[in-house]
């Protein structure tokens, strides 16, 4: 927001609406033909300008959004009460407080509120806050009941037993003296009444002030303390799963180890298979019976040297392959790619 000088505003809404009517703006002449004054596009726009400073004048010079008015607290009604009503108060007979208030109520005129703010707790608690009444256990009634104290009573406050049937209470009494004294004392009450209201409501945010400050403080210890342990917690988490990959790749080690000691087991005993087995085919009955009832000469066409089991090879010459596989053998698969 910005505050502007009212004369100041002024002269130039002077000089600015000379240059609107096409004069010079110092001496107020009319400006050439040739002037820029005289142009309708110039003239518009200092129209323009001319209603903004017109505008500002009528706000006192001021520009902007003027700042918030603070709230005005709520008149209390220690402030707002019309005591002087009091003045036409009249003593009818004893009554309770209740009937008090509404007597007093009676004095208001029509138009207006009765006794806004005022009610019967106000009055007791002023009264128990300065010594006249008090809570007290009744041993005839077996309970808590609100009763006068000795100085309650100096001033004509009494009470009596009411009720039947387990349901028996004490009743307050104001007599004349007590009702006077509380005319008297009217505007004390209800000004002892806003101070005590203002005092507890600073005391409730005092602590619920206090309260998000402990719960502050109390957080930040919390974070404190937590961090270390977030970092313990991630240090274990990371060396425990550095510690389960060493043991998984242990595992793959010792699992790809067995696998060569079972296969360079195997490999000997192959070997020694292969090896037996021959001999084993030629010690089979069965075997050596089929072999002796074929003659080497019958099957081959010629001897041959013995093989070990006693049989002849069909390919120990060229001769016995040609008669075996026919003429041109040896260049039977000279095309083939491999």
């Amino acid at each position: 927001m910005a505050e502007y000088d009212l004369k100041r505003l002024e002269v130039a809404i002077q000089y600015i609406n000379r240059m609107v009517s096409g004069r010079n703006p110092v001496t107020n002449r009319p400006a050439p033909e040739n002037e820029v004054l005289t142009n309708p596009n110039v003239n518009r726009c200092l129209q323009f300008v001319s209603e903004i400073l017109q505008e500002v004048k009528s706000t006192g010079g001021i520009v902007g959004k003027p700042p918030r008015k603070a709230r005005e607290p709520k008149p209390s009604i220690a402030e707002t009460f019309p005591y002087e009503i009091l003045h036409g108060f009249q003593y009818r007979q004893d009554q309770q407080i209740s009937y008090f208030l509404k007597q007093i109520g009676e004095l208001f005129p029509e138009d207006q509120e009765n006794a806004p703010g005022v009610s019967a707790p106000t009055i007791n608690n002023w009264l128990r806050a300065n010594g006249y009444l008090e809570k007290r256990m009744m041993e005839d009634i077996g309970k808590e009941a609100s009763v006068p104290t000795e100085k309650g009573a100096g001033i004509g406050i009494y009470s009596e037993r009411a009720g039947i049937g387990g349901n028996e209470y004490y009743r307050i009494w104001y007599n004349e003296q007590a009702q006077q004294f509380l005319i008297d004392h009217f505007r004390q009450i209800l000004t002892d009444t806003e101070a005590t209201r203002a005092r507890r409501q600073e005391e409730r945010k005092a602590s619920r002030r206090e309260a998000r400050r402990e719960s502050g403080t109390a957080g930040r210890a919390e974070h404190a303390r937590q961090e270390p342990e977030k970092q313990m917690g991630a240090f274990q988490a990371e060396q425990r799963q550095s510690a389960e990959s060493m043991h998984w790749q242990g595992q793959q080690q010792s699992a790809a180890a067995g696998r060569r000691q079972e296969q360079q087991s195997a490999a000997p005993a192959q070997g020694q298979w292969q090896t037996t087995a021959p001999a084993q085919a030629q010690d089979d009955p069965a075997f050596a019976s089929l072999l002796s009832s074929v003659s080497p000469q019958d099957f081959y066409g010629q001897e041959q040297g013995q093989d070990p089991y006693g049989m002849q090879d069909p390919y120990a010459t060229d001769s016995a392959a040609a008669d075996f596989f026919g003429d041109g053998w040896e260049s039977a698969d000279s095309d083939i790619p491999w």
